[in-house]
């Protein structure tokens, strides 16, 4: 039964391709470079590579084949609007990688699989 939402909120997730999706998390970042003056206060910095970080933590779904390969581009389908959280003129494109595929196994739960990866905003498609 769907839920019943009140108030305007975000609610619910999109299952993944072979992958009943529980959560999903994302977490931006940059590497940063900051330079200190002679009185050890920083006093110039510079900021660069945006990224993100992602986990989509699910069940598999035997209906779908779950192609979550370490190395493999995806498309998530619970993507959030990268734009409103990458700074650095960031506006569109970019690659979603994936770097970890972890599975569970247990007698009395599904399959569970954690996917995780990282979105690069200024990656092209590979060749």
């Amino acid at each position: 039964m769907p839920a019943v939402v009140y108030g305007t909120i975000e609610w619910g997730l999109t299952a993944e391709t072979g992958l009943y999706a529980e959560s999903v998390e994302f977490d931006t970042g940059i590497d940063a470079v900051w330079i200190g003056g002679p009185t050890g206060d920083d006093v110039a910095g510079a900021t660069f590579n945006s990224s993100a970080t992602f986990t989509v933590t699910g069940f598999t779904n035997t209906s779908g084949a779950l192609g979550a390969k370490t190395g493999a581009a995806i498309t998530l389908a619970n993507a959030i609007a990268w734009n409103t959280v990458v700074g650095h003129g960031y506006a569109s494109g970019g690659q979603t990688i994936i770097e970890s595929v972890k599975t569970g196994l247990n007698v009395k739960q599904a399959q569970s699989r954690d996917v995780s990866g990282v979105f690069k905003p200024f990656m092209a498609a590979a060749v």
